[in-house]
């Protein structure tokens, strides 16, 4: 099965419901999934919103660095070599190098800047030159 690269291009305001909808979704189909992300506090964040939402879609989750992480469906990390491979990754940010793409499925969680679009578009390339099928999805709808 060829491995897959999802694209979601978010605006801010969205990030959060996105990113926390997606980790359901493949926590579902995966069962095992690592959300990585390199700022501490966004990863809190993630943290605090599954915490919140917990009584309607109840999915266990630990950060890397808590006892049990290699128990529970989804961990959350800064980096990908603080954990053991997983079958899915959601990606806010984090840097992944060609060694640590041993996964299914990658969810790259996009947010709308430049700097952010730019390392997209290396991460895009080199997934296509690892062989994944890639999707994108622009999300930047002004909603409420």
């Amino acid at each position: 099965m060829q491995p897959t690269a999802q694209f979601r291009l978010l605006g801010d305001k969205h990030w959060l419901d996105d990113t926390t909808a997606q980790i359901y979704l493949c926590a579902e189909q995966f069962r095992k999934l690592t959300v990585v992300c390199p700022e501490v506090s966004l990863l809190t964040e993630v943290d605090e919103r599954l915490w919140q939402n917990a009584s309607a879609n109840f999915v266990s989750f630990a950060m890397a660095s808590e006892q049990g992480a290699n128990d529970v469906a989804v961990v959350l990390t800064t980096s990908l070599d603080n954990v053991q491979r997983r079958p899915a990754v959601i990606n806010l940010g984090a840097e992944i190098r060609p060694d640590q793409l041993t996964m299914q499925h990658i969810c790259e969680i996009v947010h709308n800047d430049d700097e952010a679009v730019a390392n997209a578009r290396e991460q895009y390339k080199m997934y296509r030159q690892h062989g994944f099928q890639l999707q994108h999805q622009e999300l930047t709808s002004t909603a409420s």
